[in-house]
Order: C-alpha cells, then sequence, then structure tokens
C-alpha cells in the first residue's frame, strides 16, 4: 500500500515529462496550455509546475499513439 501513496505522490517537471515522451519542452507546455495534460502549480511558487505520475499515466491512457 505504501508503493502506491509514494507512486501517487510522484511529481515530474515539465523537461522530465518531455524526456519521458520524447517530444520537446514546447509541446508539454502546450500540452498543459490546451488542457490534454494536466498539472499543478507548487504551493508557494506561483508558476512551477509540475505532473503527478497518474496524471501522466492517465493522459497516456487517454492519447497513446495519438498526434495532434
Amino acid at each position: 500500500m505504501a508503493e502506491t501513496a509514494t507512486s501517487e505522490r510522484e511529481l515530474y517537471t515539465l523537461k522530465q515529462v518531455a524526456d519521458l515522451l520524447s517530444v520537446s519542452l514546447r509541446t508539454v507546455e502546450s500540452l498543459v496550455a490546451r488542457g490534454y495534460l494536466e498539472s499543478g502549480v507548487l504551493p508557494g511558487t506561483g508558476r512551477t509546475r509540475r505532473v503527478s505520475r497518474r496524471q501522466l499515466q492517465r493522459f497516456l491512457d487517454r492519447h497513446d499513439g495519438v498526434e495532434d
């Protein structure tokens, strides 16, 4: 059970997501801006975005193999 809780809390920077998906940072920023990929702003930073493992998996489940 502890492994699941840890996995759900794992956060990725947009750059890390770009590397995992083998796309550019600009592409990930566009996916976030267009609402295809959910992200959250870290409290107290105002701008620093992170994508949770759950959000990334949800995106992959919905858009696997789909290019816009």
